[in-house]
């Protein structure tokens, strides 16, 4: 049976997050304006205090910031300044804090209902919110979907993987996917939707099983009952485990070619409800990001604008068009790909889970004991 937390990994995720940077003070509120899914989608990110799971030792590959403590009132001023920013109607509201909404640990009832007592008075067509799914209540879920009846809500949960073992050994996400399973069943008896995140780009794997994986998650994740995916193609980091890797030539992010494998990788009548997100680095701020995924300078832009459109309009046709693309780089990823294992393999952990001990001078038995349930999980069946 795997376990849920992976101790070796929270330990060090536990250094990384106290040497993290914090954010800076100001801004306490972010707009940011795409086209998702046919329509204008606007994102609005608050100040908080971080992520709760972030603090105990968090995921690999994520930082949405080490925030502030901040008044309540201050925050919701500055959010109704910012609501004043969005479009007259018509679009997706997206709003999120640096973590999870739904977790009162780091939004409380005061400033949860604050919120919506603002959006009352803002004209969305549909509203999102991002929650880690170990903090999902049915209390909390009636609240939003009784505050908002006629409105289409979602609930986005980082799932990451459904791989079980790569989601304690690679994410070090610290839930089951039995957890995930029970979250979506709360959301859909609240009557809301529920929208998975998948990412690719996992550590200690190759990325051909990546792309395998990142495949596999999307289908195991509408064949539980999620509404939508969205399909995320990680960046590097500070603070985050993702940028120790890098920065000591044992992780790249992988190619945008990689994320347009694994579209192509889906049976076609999948594609209207899995969607792309941060495919580009859309940080003003460029000391965020370390690095992004890529193709080459000759055909970047028009990649990205082709998966623009995708974004836009996720079809089987939009993804014809960025099918058809060539350029002698994506023959160089496909010959780089045929020297790489098509599935997870014990020796890449071992060989990066070593390093890692050596570099955060971890306890010689913690690690053996991590590689040993890292050993297991690949031969686990269930949880």
């Amino acid at each position: 049976m795997i376990k849920k937390e992976n101790l070796f990994l929270k330990c060090i995720m536990s250094t990384i997050y106290e040497n993290k940077r914090s954010l800076p003070e100001e801004p306490l509120t972010v707009v940011r304006h795409e086209i998702a899914d046919g329509r204008a989608m606007c994102e609005v990110w608050f100040m908080t205090e971080g992520c709760a799971y972030d603090k105990e030792g968090g995921c690999t590959m994520c930082n949405y910031g080490k925030g502030h403590k901040v008044d309540e009132e201050m925050i919701l001023a500055r959010l109704k300044q910012s609501f004043q920013e969005l479009p007259d109607s018509n679009y997706n509201l997206v709003i999120n804090p640096s973590g999870s909404f739904l977790d009162e640990r780091e939004v409380c009832s005061r400033l949860r209902l604050g919120i919506y007592e603002l959006l009352d008075h803002v004209s969305f067509e549909s509203l999102t919110v991002e929650s880690r799914a170990d903090v999902i209540t049915e209390p909390l879920l009636r609240e939003l979907r009784n505050r908002y009846p006629d409105k289409r809500v979602s609930v986005e949960i980082g799932v990451e993987t459904l791989d079980a073992g790569l989601l304690r050994n690679s994410v070090n996400k610290g839930v089951f996917i039995s957890d995930i399973e029970a979250a979506v069943e709360k959301v859909h008896s609240a009557g809301l939707r529920c929208v998975a995140n998948i990412g690719l780009g996992l550590p200690f794997v190759s990325e051909k099983a990546n792309m395998n994986i990142a495949c596999q998650s999307v289908q195991k994740a509408l064949k539980i009952g999620f509404d939508a995916v969205i399909l995320f193609p990680y960046h590097i980091k500070p603070g985050t485990l993702l940028e120790v890797l890098y920065k000591a030539g044992r992780y790249q992010c992988v190619s945008l070619w990689a994320l347009i494998e694994v579209l192509a990788m889906l049976p076609q009548e999948c594609l209207p409800v899995v969607n792309i997100s941060w495919y580009r680095n859309y940080y003003t701020d460029k000391t965020k990001i370390l690095s992004s995924p890529c193709t080459c300078s000759e055909c970047q832009e028009a990649i990205l604008a082709l998966l623009d459109k995708y974004k836009s309009e996720p079809c089987k046709d939009t993804l014809a068009a960025l099918e058809h693309e060539i350029c002698s780089c994506r023959n160089s990823w496909k010959d780089n790909l045929k020297g790489q294992a098509d599935c997870i393999e014990y020796a890449m952990f071992e060989r990066d889970y070593r390093f890692l001990a050596r570099y955060f001078h971890m306890d010689t038995d913690l690690l053996e004991e991590a590689l040993r349930e890292v050993k297991e999980s690949l031969y686990a069946v269930s949880e």
